[in-house]
């Protein structure tokens, strides 16, 4: 009965070791699959602001200004600005000299780069151009006639540009959409 109960319990503890390693097993893939939710969502709060702002915003140019320079005019054509990876394409602009028949086309592309998450910052190098500069970004929609309008505010000091980002829904919201101001 003694040597029963012996390898009964020499069982037990061997069940118990293995239980164990293997509890120990779980604890760490729950901390390595914590750890990697926990960058991957620091990771997606930057790239979802390169993902919201990705492509072209069409300029509400009625209610968007610029107070830096007053010497320029905008293009017979209005273009939207486009951001991409590290650059963005503005505007052309036309900078108008005393006379007026010094005209110049002011450069249109430049670089951007988030500089802050939390408010959304970012900058926008482009020499000579009037949308240089550090912006506070926000994201905003709006229902205007039954319709789901998603808007970009791109505010500092002297400028203010207002802009509307557009969607193709053929295949459903996309998740942009879905958490545009997040």
């Amino acid at each position: 009965m003694e040597k029963k109960s012996a390898i009964l319990l020499n069982e037990l503890l061997y069940k118990m070791c293995h239980l164990d390693i293997l509890l120990q097993i779980k604890l760490i893939c729950i901390v390595c699959v914590n750890f990697i939710l926990l960058f991957s969502s620091c990771s997606d709060r930057k790239s979802s602001i390169y993902a919201r702002l990705e492509g072209e915003i069409d300029i509400d140019y009625e209610y968007s200004s610029w107070k830096r320079f007053s010497n320029y005019s905008l293009g017979p054509v209005l273009e939207p600005m486009n951001f991409q990876k590290d650059s963005v394409v503005l505007p052309k602009l036309f900078c108008v000299g005393n006379n007026a028949s010094h005209v110049r086309q002011i450069e249109t592309v430049g670089s951007w780069e988030i500089i802050h998450e939390s408010p959304d910052s970012i900058i926008i190098n482009a020499s000579n151009h009037p949308f240089s500069g550090k912006y506070l970004v926000e994201f905003k929609r709006q229902f205007i006639l039954n319709k789901l309008h998603y808007y970009v505010y791109l505010t500092n000091d002297s400028t203010r540009i207002i802009g509307e980002k557009y969607f193709l829904f053929a295949f459903g919201i996309p998740k942009i959409a879905e958490h545009w101001e997040d």
